[in-house]
């Protein structure tokens, strides 16, 4: 077991405690963006455990852990004779809203206390594939295949600003006290942003030989873990120079999916990544060794997210099947 200051992951993490769908039939499951522990009486008194995840029928829905039923459905009110015409790609989950990113190109802000839609950003010209709160909820930031990176103010619903990338952007995410953004791309680059003042892009680097699906700081900021279609993890240290740390690789692990996504557990001591054959592997990120592969999964793992305490691990696959580890 890790150190009392370290996070909770123990190398028997092997019990899969809980396991059931998300979506009916028929529903692909993109993404669980966020597993957390809830505290907010005001947005969900009954129950702690909650988890969120968008489909294919154009809406998110809102699930307790302990009962494993769903408590909202978040409607996106796309639809045309029944039918969704637009799929939710992404969500995000902080404080009291969530968002959802569609395939209508467009992002949609839900309340979590009142259940309503407070925003409909409108702008890309593609599909929106990624979407992030600021730590401070002041601003949104969006990646679309229309090769940008948009920045909304929450308060108001305007953009403030439209960055050019060059190449579709994957995956985005910003650092704890909300001054940097770093995005992943289809042309197998890292672009790391200042949001300070005027918006400008800082870095670009290219470690990875194939797409990269997944960017995400460690809960510190002071670390990145990317992921990649080359079917390895690389993890940044120092952000100043972007230069990697640490690469994580495993002969049997293998990332297809651009909706693929990786974490850092909440001390950044452990990365974890699902593979196109439903196994989840966790690392050690200074020795560069996997720890453990958690299988239960029948197709490719798409989301995860650790809890805060770090002794929980969501994972979630393409056919809406969530699995609980502790």
């Amino acid at each position: 077991m890790c150190q009392a200051n370290q996070c909770m992951f123990s190398r028997r993490m092997t019990q899969r405690y809980l396991r059931f769908a998300l979506m009916k039939k028929g529903l692909n499951l993109r993404q669980v963006s966020e597993y957390r522990i809830m505290y907010d009486s005001n947005s969900h008194p009954e129950s702690k455990d909650h988890c969120n995840a968008g489909g294919a029928d154009g809406n998110v829905r809102l699930w307790s852990l302990s009962t494993k039923s769903c408590n909202s459905v978040l409607r996106s009110s796309s639809s045309s004779g029944g039918v969704a015409t637009n799929a939710i790609l992404n969500v995000d989950i902080r404080n009291k809203f969530i968002l959802g990113c569609g395939s209508d190109r467009s992002c949609r802000i839900w309340s979590l206390e009142t259940e309503r839609l407070l925003h409909k950003f409108t702008g890309h010209s593609g599909k929106i594939y990624t979407g992030k709160f600021s730590p401070d909820c002041k601003i949104v930031a969006t990646g679309s295949t229309d090769r940008k990176v948009m920045i909304w103010d929450l308060e108001s619903g305007h953009r403030l600003r439209s960055l050019s990338c060059g190449s579709t952007c994957n995956s985005l995410d910003i650092n704890e006290d909300g001054t940097l953004l770093v995005t992943g791309h289809q042309d197998n680059r890292i672009r790391l942003w200042d949001l300070r003042a005027n918006v400008q892009q800082i870095k670009v680097v290219q470690v990875h030989t194939g797409q990269v699906t997944s960017t995400s700081f460690s809960s510190d900021g002071h670390s990145i873990l990317t992921n990649s279609m080359d079917n390895s993890l690389c993890v940044f240290n120092d952000i100043n120079t972007m230069v990697a740390s640490h690469y994580l690789k495993h002969n049997e692990f293998r990332t297809r999916s651009v909706w693929s996504r990786s974490c850092f557990s909440p001390t950044a001591k452990y990365a974890a990544a699902g593979s196109i054959d439903g196994a989840v592997y966790i690392w050690d990120v200074m020795a560069e060794k996997v720890e453990k592969v958690l299988r239960s999964h029948t197709s490719t793992v798409t989301g995860m997210a650790w809890s805060k305490p770090g002794n929980r691990l969501a994972t979630c696959d393409q056919t809406g099947f969530v699995v609980m580890w502790k």
